[in-house]
This record gives structure tokens, sequence and C-alpha cells, in this order.
């Protein structure tokens, strides 16, 4: 099926039989936390605002993006929107000044193994190379590599050594933005996340 088109009948009844965390079917949006480094605070985003999203300069830093769980139709779809927000955040002078990429989600993250998508989707003028967006957007699987790894809990010990060393790879590469595209567990981790850097008092916005 074309990626766009309009799904009938028994697709569109499997599709809605799918459960989606923070996700609101009749108004089609998708939740995220935004973390200030006081009380985090969900907000509901449609999938347009999500795949256009455009932050205000009040916020400076680099963003992270990360593909997690099985591989759907969309999900590099998905990431191609991200990387189109981020080129439409440097022409309007926004805060996010590099997108990287996790190789295969946060385990990559963790040892990491990132790319700098900015440098691999811009064209010679500095601006989003659409030809390889366009190719990104319809090529199935998962562009970056996936995992299934799900996050311990901050309180125990391997969860501690875990987050400790998340908020370590955060400071050192100035990430204040964190897209992570997955299903339920992937939401399990932005929601951990979250409220680790809360405590922490590391201001940033994490998106699932």
């Amino acid at each position: 099926m074309r990626f766009g088109a309009r799904m009938r009948g028994r697709d569109q009844k499997r599709i809605d039989k799918i459960p989606r965390s923070g996700y609101n079917k009749r108004n089609r949006a998708c939740s995220f936390t935004e973390n200030s480094g006081k009380r985090g605070k969900k907000q509901l985003l449609t999938r347009r605002q999500m795949t256009e999203m455009k932050f205000t300069a009040n916020l400076r830093g680099n963003a992270v993006v990360g593909q997690s769980g099985g591989p759907t139709a969309a999900i590099n779809a998905t990431l191609a929107g991200v990387i189109r927000g981020f080129f439409e955040n440097k022409k309007s002078g926004g805060g996010i000044e590099r997108l990287f990429g996790m190789k295969n989600g946060i385990e990559g993250f963790l040892r990491e193994d990132m790319v700098d998508l900015g440098e691999r989707f811009s064209s010679a003028d500095g601006t989003a190379n659409e030809k390889e967006l366009s190719r990104l957007q319809h090529t199935p699987a998962s562009a970056l590599g996936s995992c299934r790894k799900k996050l311990p809990n901050p309180g125990t010990e391997e969860g501690k050594e875990t987050f400790e060393r998340l908020l370590e790879i955060f400071r050192k590469n100035d990430i204040r933005y964190f897209f992570y595209i997955g299903g339920n567990d992937s939401m399990d981790t932005v929601a951990k996340l979250s409220a680790y850097m809360e405590d922490k008092n590391y201001e940033m916005r994490l998106i699932g």
C-alpha cells in the first residue's frame, strides 16, 4: 500500500485493534512528555505535528532519535519526519543544533554508537535532501537498526548503572531532545528516562 494512502475495510479494522501507548484514536494524536526540570507534563500532538515539530529556541542543544521494537510499515516514515523537522528547526533558527541517530536503539546509544543524520541527509546547500528522505520514507524495516531492550528500574543496582551511563552520554553530547520510535516498551523507555532526568534536574524534551 502506498505510504499515506487511506486504509479501508479490513485493513483499517486490523490497525484499529492494535493497542497504542499514548495514542488517541479519535484525535489521531500521540503523547509526549516534556521535562522542564520540574514536573514532567504530558501533551498531545497530532501526527502532522509530530513529523513537522518546530521547537523554540528556549532550549538549545542536540537531538537524538532511535528506533525500537519490531519494524513496521511506518517506522522509517516516522524517522524521515523527524529528520525533516530537524531541518525545519534549523531553518527557523530553533534550538536543535545537531541530530544524531542511535544505531540499534537504546542498546547502541549506551555504546555511543551513533550517526550524524544532519550530515547524512543534507544537500550541498545545507537544506534537507528530499530525494534521500523520500527514499528512506518508502523503505521497509528499520534504517537505524532496532532492539528489544527494556530499561531496568532505575532503583535497582543494574538500573542505577544504566541510567547514570545514559545521563553521562546526554551531557557529553549536549543532547536535549530525545525521540524514540516504537511501541509500548519504547514508550516505557521514554517514561523512565523522563522521570530520571526530572529527578536529576537535567532539562530536556523526550518524545515517543
